[in-house]
């Protein structure tokens, strides 16, 4: 199932290694770096808007990949001289959350893999690897595109449920009480330094996660344009174009799209309670579907191929038969873009729905101070692909 062909050769001073190779090397590093970037940044931060007699703060807990981290209950006033003094609050803790180190480890062994995987591109030879990972064809796609699925399938489960990871706080269970006593506290605070200090709220995920997100949504993308894109399907640059578009849009798509806390509650908004998203997610995968049962099934599907259907190579009778058949085989395809142009243009129409309600929500949260939302910032990340897949199916074609 490796990709047909010659593969391109990179050659970096002795080393000579692929494409594939590079990439899988630089989205491990990043999601190694990643560990040690917060994951979980949430509470407030009380941020002063004078130099003298004014508040500053942070209540605020932070955790990495590891789950190591602190919480900081600290609330300042800021005299005349300039001088901080305590104002409220106990000061900073450390933390370890066991989680957190689980999700972590398994995004480390799963880039640990990838760094491996460079050296088997590289031509670096270890004899016990090769018979573990890569002893044919078969056992790479499936080694290759388990781990790909274990780094993603990591941070999908912690965009869900880290608002139930449990804290070690001794007065908050989890992250989800925490953020509600944040958000009251942080309400009330408001009043009281009015004029002296803001209050920014943080409920969505910290760097690292983010970090963690893009490296692993890429890295399977990668395994996948391999293995099935080029390698099984042995699609045309058009199409391999398409399907990373729409599984971009897709893999990203179905992460949480904002994060709600109020005096009651903290909750996702995404495929789970949002009409639009999930109508959105299905759109993409129906367009996936698609594209890859016509690419297996169609009779136009020799079109869609790398390999060119017409050539002068050929002999005179099969050459006179393919050019026969072309105008056929031509009209399926066209059917199929025409279906996929407004498969591909609905979708940015529905995240526009789900957007202008949660505007609604916002606006209305803050008109009356009873609560924040906040997109996150991956669910940005399948507006612009879906628009950029729109953009570009239409101006091609093939």
């Amino acid at each position: 199932m490796a990709e047909r062909g010659l593969i391109k050769k990179i050659r970096i001073g002795k080393l000579t290694t692929t494409p594939y190779g590079i990439a899988a090397l630089i989205l491990a590093i990043l999601m190694i770096v990643g560990t040690f970037l917060p994951w979980v940044y949430v509470g407030f931060i009380l941020e002063p808007t004078r130099t003298y007699e004014a508040y500053m703060g942070r209540f605020i807990i932070e955790l990495n990949g590891y789950g190591m981290g602190y919480f900081a209950n600290e609330i300042y006033y800021i005299d005349s001289q300039g001088q901080p003094i305590l104002y409220e609050g106990t000061g900073v803790s450390s933390m370890l959350n066991t989680g957190i180190l689980i999700f972590g480890l398994i995004t480390i062994i799963s880039a640990i893999y990838f760094i491996l995987y460079f050296l088997k591109e590289s031509g670096i030879r270890v004899p016990v690897l090769e018979n573990i990972f890569w002893a044919d064809e078969k056992r790479e796609f499936i080694v290759s595109m388990i781990f790909g699925g274990l780094a993603y399938l990591v941070v999908f489960l912690f965009s869900w449920f880290y608002d139930s990871l449990p804290l070690a706080t001794g007065i908050y269970d989890n992250v989800e009480d925490f953020l509600v006593s944040a958000f009251l506290r942080s309400s009330s605070l408001s009043a009281e330094v009015a004029g002296t200090a803001r209050v920014v709220m943080y409920i969505i995920g910290g760097p690292g996660y983010i970090l963690a997100t893009f490296s692993s949504v890429f890295i399977l993308i990668l395994m996948l344009h391999r293995y099935i894109f080029a390698g099984k399907l042995i699609l045309r640059k058009s199409w391999k174009l398409r399907l990373w578009l729409i599984m971009i849009t897709l893999l990203t798509g179905i992460f949480p799209w904002a994060r709600i806390v109020n005096a009651m509650e903290f909750s996702t908004i995404g495929l789970t309670n949002d009409m639009w998203a999930l109508m959105f997610v299905a759109f993409m995968a129906f367009s996936v579907f698609l594209i890859v049962f016509a690419a297996m099934r169609a009779s136009f599907a020799v079109l869609m191929k790398e390999e060119e259907f017409i050539s002068f190579d050929l002999p005179p009778e099969e050459l006179s038969r393919r050019i026969s058949m072309l105008p056929y085989l031509t009209h399926g395809l066209k059917l199929l873009r025409r279906l996929l142009a407004i498969l591909f243009i609905i979708p940015p129409i529905l995240f526009y729905l789900s957007t202008r309600a949660m505007l609604r929500l916002h606006f209305l949260y803050i008109k009356d101070g009873i609560g924040y939302l906040f997109t996150e910032y991956t669910a940005w990340i399948p507006l612009i692909a879906s628009i950029l897949l729109f953009l570009v199916h239409i101006g091609m074609r093939e």
